[in-house]
């Protein structure tokens, strides 16, 4: 796969209601969005991409949502896509 590790989110958007985004972690290179987004249809296809450099985890390993959202808000001019 493009990600070893990828979470998507719906973010609030003032156009959309709701945009997709797709999340990966800041330690891993740039994938190669075409690529990873190929097979989606259009609509499925996440509106931007988001390095997090804290990959935001609980001590059980699950990935914790509501601190990836803060993280993908707060990201601001540094989202792709």
């Amino acid at each position: 796969g493009e990600f070893a590790d990828v979470a998507v989110i719906g973010v609030p958007d003032s156009e959309w209601g709701q945009a997709v985004v797709a999340c990966y972690p800041g330690s891993q290179r740039a994938p190669d969005l075409s690529r990873a987004t190929a097979s989606l249809s259009n609509y499925q296809r996440p509106k931007r991409f988001v390095a997090v450099a804290e990959w935001p985890r609980s001590d059980l390993g699950k990935l914790n949502r509501a601190a990836l959202l803060a993280a993908v808000k707060s990201a601001g001019s540094e989202v792709t896509g």
